[in-house]
């Protein structure tokens, strides 16, 4: 289990979030206390914040972040319409999947930055050194 733990306190707010998202799959919606006209946002935002929060506290491949997280997506769909108390239809799903593919679009973006750095880096530590063995004595 260490070795894809990257962070024992993400690990630890990623499960949070997780068990009130479960809390509330089982609470009739007028127990929640937020704007329900503003569904979609909130089903976005979450499943940004989960994905960004899993990508930053584990060790997996994208590709499977990416898998782990849509299936946990249409199971919380599939379980809101199971649930007597809770109602889900396409638009909820889609907007879950707006906000991860957001998430991963950072993530890429991310990525992208991290390696280009790298590569700065790296070119600028070539240079330091040839220029370090031909200064003259």
């Amino acid at each position: 289990m260490n070795g894809i733990v990257r962070s024992k306190a993400g690990v630890i707010i990623a499960l949070a979030a997780l068990a009130i998202f479960f809390i509330a799959l089982l609470l009739p919606v007028k127990y929640i206390p937020l704007d329900t006209t503003q569904d979609k946002y909130h089903h976005g935002l979450f499943f940004f914040g989960l994905t960004i929060l899993l990508y930053l506290c584990l060790r997996i491949k994208v590709w499977v972040l990416f898998i782990v997280v849509s299936i946990f997506a249409c199971g919380s769909e599939l379980s809101q319409k199971l649930a007597p108390q809770r109602s889900s239809n396409l638009e909820d799903l889609t907007a879950d999947f707006y906000g991860i593919g957001a998430a991963f679009a950072c993530i890429v973006l991310f990525m992208i930055v991290q390696k280009v750095r790298a590569k700065h880096l790296r070119s600028h530590t070539q240079n330091h050194a040839q220029n370090q063995t031909q200064k003259p004595d």
